[in-house]
């Protein structure tokens, strides 16, 4: 078997401060969709899958959840160590949404060497979401992914 039918091979799973609010807070900043969601012992959530245009994308657990072992950036006053890398049909519109959702602007939108336009923003936990809609599709002789 290996992992279930519907998730990816690797997922990253971060720790949040409140999942309900971080879990509204990446349904409006960046679109995500909520999906699987787990309760502890104690009938308190403590684990949301949550999908992006229609692919599994990232999982959260709160912090001092079962294997929450760690706080988040924002908890524990530290740079987050990741970026996650988040592209958008439209990236003015996109980062607009998520700064009107709460995220803080790291970097405004600059073209990259691989033909990417991006923009970084800190979400609510602390983690640095990089948004970005990609301007030369061909860039690369070879796909990716």
């Amino acid at each position: 078997m290996g992992k279930p039918a519907k998730s990816p091979w690797l997922a990253p799973h971060i720790t949040v401060k409140d999942i309900r609010e971080s879990m509204a807070f990446y349904e409006n900043a960046f679109k995500f969709t909520t999906g699987i969601m787990m309760d502890d012992d104690d009938g308190r959530l403590c684990h949301v899958e949550m999908s992006y245009q229609g692919q599994p994308v990232i999982m959260m657990g709160r912090e001092g959840a079962d294997m929450m072992a760690s706080a988040c950036p924002a908890s524990m006053n530290v740079e987050s160590p990741f970026n996650i890398y988040v592209y958008c049909e439209d990236l003015d519109n996109s980062l607009m949404i998520a700064l009107n959702s709460g995220a803080k602007l790291l970097r405004e939108p600059e073209e990259t060497i691989w033909g990417d336009r991006a923009a970084l923003v800190k979400c609510i936990n602390g983690y640095i979401f990089v948004l970005a809609s990609n301007m030369l599709d061909d860039i690369f002789d070879e796909p990716l992914f």
